[in-house]
């Protein structure tokens, strides 16, 4: 959670740099750009790094042999990636031209992204969270950095600047991830582990996860520009950059569950031991989101004002609805985890998706006469959806898995969960 923080200040900072430099319209082309090259990595990574992350995890995989299945298998879909992005940056060239070679490098950076995916998945697969969060934290910082001194010294072309930085960030990240992952590598045993665990076809689950995620936090962007005017899509994009800054809570929660549910699962008391750890990740979760929320609900409208400029004050609404998807993620991603864990990646495929009908649905009703603040309800309404259906599937599966249980098994009260020591310790 330390290392995701220090990465989301990073973003933050980014995003009030090129907010202060660019007008409200080139702002939202900057954030649709991004959008895009953040999803064609999550297209082309196909759910493999998932994969990756709980084999390792649970079979304990050897991970040059893991990590060399998940690349090799980028070569299948290479195509899908350069259709993502082409599609996606058509899109927005219609609203607004920009110069190719900003497109050009920040398809670089989404190159650099796909290699980087599936390396920090096998280090949490090792519980390397420190490493991996270290590894993301030190690229988003280089290109903050980056991005400053280019402004201080009185560069201008600003939007060819941020694509500089955020290839150069993403460069970073993914050469820290593979000399942090040197150790896991020299002591990985090389065993009868199958490389035939991880394939496309396994993976099928959790590549609509990964696209489903990003096009519904990212791909907002690109139908809100499509679907309003250019003024309600300038008032949206600087709230959904907010509420993809708050997703930091929910994401440290999912990365560090995911691995440390699989080896629960593997053990004996699952159901007991799972169910606790998800309360656990709960209260940690609302403790920190709940207050986090109130505050910026109430002082919203102040802190754009103070961040970005007064230009951007259409934002302070929409941004005061999406910032309750933080909350919403905080339950959902701890339940995600346990249906992952017990192998169940098509009842998360289907909380994806009803998160994703109910987000186009509301778009194409709302956006149209109600501008960014319909956007806002539209896109706040997805995690309510995806909370819905994966508490109903993860409850289910909880039961099949202790056929007693009533729902969320009680976590015990007499010592701490009959799990092996190194695990205990980290819990």
């Amino acid at each position: 959670m330390g290392g995701d923080s220090a990465s989301k200040v990073a973003v933050l900072l980014l995003n009030i740099l090129a907010a202060r430099q660019l007008v409200p319209t080139e702002f939202g082309l900057y954030v649709g750009i991004l959008a895009t090259s953040l999803l064609g990595s999550a297209v082309w990574d196909t759910g493999v790094s998932t994969l990756v992350s709980v084999e390792v995890a649970r079979k304990s995989a050897p991970v040059t042999q893991a990590l060399g299945r998940a690349l090799a298998l980028r070569v299948r879909t290479l195509p899908i990636w350069g259709v993502v992005l082409a599609l996606g940056y058509w899109i927005l060239y219609r609203s607004q031209a920009v110069d190719s070679a900003v497109l050009l490098v920040f398809s670089l950076a989404s190159f650099l992204s796909s290699i980087e995916i599936p390396t920090l998945a096998a280090l949490r697969g090792r519980w390397g969270f420190r490493d991996a969060t270290f590894a993301t934290a030190a690229g988003r910082w280089t290109t903050t950095g980056l991005v400053a001194a280019a402004l201080l010294a009185g560069a201008h072309e600003v939007l060819l600047i941020l694509a500089v930085a955020t290839a150069a960030g993403e460069a970073v990240t993914t050469g820290l991830a593979l000399v942090l992952l040197r150790p896991w590598v020299a002591s990985s045993r090389t065993g009868d582990w199958d490389p035939s665990a991880i394939t496309l076809r396994r993976a099928l689950p959790y590549a609509s996860n990964s696209v489903l995620v990003v096009a519904y936090n990212r791909l907002d962007v690109v139908i809100v520009a499509a679907l309003t005017s250019t003024s309600q899509f300038a008032a949206y994009a600087p709230a959904s950059r907010i509420q993809d800054a708050l997703y930091f809570l929910p994401g440290s929660l999912s990365a560090v569950a995911v691995p440390i549910l699989s080896r629960y699962a593997a053990g004996p008391r699952a159901a007991t031991n799972l169910s606790a750890l998800v309360r656990r990740l709960w209260a940690v979760g609302v403790a920190l989101a709940l207050p986090a929320s109130l505050m910026l609900f109430l002082f919203m409208p102040q802190a754009i004002s103070f961040l970005i400029g007064a230009d951007y004050s259409n934002s302070a609404t929409p941004s005061r609805i999406l910032m309750w998807s933080m909350l919403l993620s905080v339950f959902c991603a701890p339940l995600l985890g346990v249906l992952v864990a017990l192998d169940r990646g098509v009842d998360t495929t289907r909380a994806y998706v009803a998160a994703f009908i109910v987000e186009i649905v509301l778009h194409c009703s709302l956006d149209w006469w109600l501008g960014a603040f319909g956007a806002a309800i539209a896109s706040m309404s997805r995690d309510a959806a995806n909370l819905l259906v994966a508490a109903i599937y993860a409850r289910r599966a909880l039961r099949r898995l202790d056929p007693g249980a009533r729902g969320m098994a009680p976590a015990p009260t007499t010592g701490p969960l009959e799990v092996p020591e190194t695990e205990a310790t980290l819990t």
